[in-house]
Formats: C-alpha cells, sequence, structure tokens
C-alpha cells in the first residue's frame, strides 16, 4: 500500500467520524450528516480526482476525500488562527489599529507635551508617535478576530477543498452542492441560506488560494 493509501486509511474510524455519527447531548447535531452529504454526492455523481485513485475501492475514496473536506471546513470555522498568513489573506484575522480619534488625542497629546516643554522617555515619545501615524505601537500587532466571517470562512474551505479532491461538473459553476454545504453547518450548529452560501461560493469559483487547513489530502 502507497504512503498516501496509508495516510487515507487512518482517518477512517478516527474520532472525527465517530462524532459526525454520533447525536450530540444537546440535541443541536443528529448524528447524520456525514451520512447524508455522502448519499449527496453520490447521487450528484460527484467523484474524487484520478490522482488520489488506486487501490482503494472508489466509494471508500469517496468517504475519505468527504471526511478530509469536513474536517478542513471545521477547522476554518472553529480554528482560524492556525494559520496566521492564510487567516489575514483571508479576512478573518484583522491587524488592530488606531482608530482615527486615538490618533487625533495622540498628536493633541505629544504637541500639548512640546508646548508645555515637557519631556517623556524616548520609548514613550515613540508609542505615541507611532499612534498617532495609525501604527500599533509596538511592533508585535494586536490580531482580532472577525467573528463575521466565520461561515464565509467555512465555505472559502469547502470550495478550496472541493477542487482539489473532487471532480464536480455541473450547472452551477462546478461547485460543491450547497446542500451538502448545509450539512456542514449542522455539524457546526449553524446556518445560512442557500443565497447566502451561494454568494460566498462565487467568490472562489476562478480562485487559486490555498486551503486554511492545509494542502494535503490528510
Amino acid at each position: 500500500m502507497a504512503v498516501r493509501e496509508y495516510l487515507l486509511e487512518k482517518l477512517v474510524g478516527t474520532k472525527l467520524e465517530t462524532v459526525l455519527n454520533t447525536k450530540s447531548d444537546d440535541g443541536r447535531y443528529d448524528g447524520k450528516a456525514y451520512d447524508r452529504i455522502k448519499r449527496e454526492l453520490l447521487s450528484s455523481k460527484i467523484s474524487v480526482k484520478q490522482k488520489y485513485q488506486n487501490q482503494i475501492p472508489e466509494v471508500r475514496l469517496l468517504e475519505l476525500a468527504t471526511l478530509r473536506l469536513i474536517a478542513g471546513a471545521i477547522l476554518a470555522y472553529g480554528d482560524p488562527l492556525r494559520d496566521y498568513h492564510r487567516a489575514l489573506e483571508s479576512g478573518v484575522l484583522e491587524i488592530l489599529t488606531p482608530s482615527s480619534k486615538a490618533q487625533k488625542a495622540a498628536k493633541t497629546l505629544l504637541e500639548e507635551l512640546k508646548d508645555q516643554g515637557l519631556h517623556l522617555k524616548t520609548e514613550h515619545d515613540a508609542l505615541l508617535d507611532r499612534i498617532a501615524f495609525g501604527e500599533h505601537p509596538y511592533s508585535q500587532p494586536q490580531l482580532i478576530e472577525n467573528k463575521k466571517l466565520s461561515i464565509k470562512n467555512l465555505v472559502r474551505e469547502v470550495s478550496v477543498l472541493s477542487k482539489q479532491l473532487f471532480i464536480i461538473e455541473n450547472q452551477k459553476e462546478n461547485r460543491f452542492p450547497v446542500k451538502s454545504i448545509q450539512r456542514i453547518l449542522d455539524i457546526v450548529s449553524s446556518k445560512a441560506s442557500d443565497r447566502t452560501i451561494a454568494n460566498h461560493q462565487s467568490l472562489f469559483d476562478d480562485s487559486k488560494k490555498l486551503a486554511l487547513s492545509g494542502d494535503s489530502f490528510i
């Protein structure tokens, strides 16, 4: 068995697969999303790309690819900051900079201190200077997560990974089925309209961006 096939097989029976097939204690997840997605992909005649096919039966390979996609979507939704640079690129992570009010206040304070002849230590003066010019006072930027982009980020990950993993031919720009994305949202106890999902998908139709969860199959 090739290394790739061995690694794919490791996905089967993982804790993730167990969770996907288990109803949540609070009743918000019925434990059926994974099976529904697999059925929807089969009915849509979606298959795994040839480069991943070898000794593993096609149905099993579809299950593994589906697990990989779901895992990536959950990571992108629940832990978007795991890859700093890609999180910045996707917009889910933002660098916090001084507001216009903070900049104005810093400039006013610096001018008042100068007029009064009151001298600060060099490092303190430099901090105020940076704030006045709209920069973070410290060289290590302060980061904030844009929670509003959580669903968009999930759809982005699904879009990127589906292009990497699957052969999809349909009249909707060869996109991953919206219904299946709804099932993934069920897993993370979130909701979005079909139109919202489709609008997010349209942003990545021709995207060459990399997956936030990594570029390997596993």
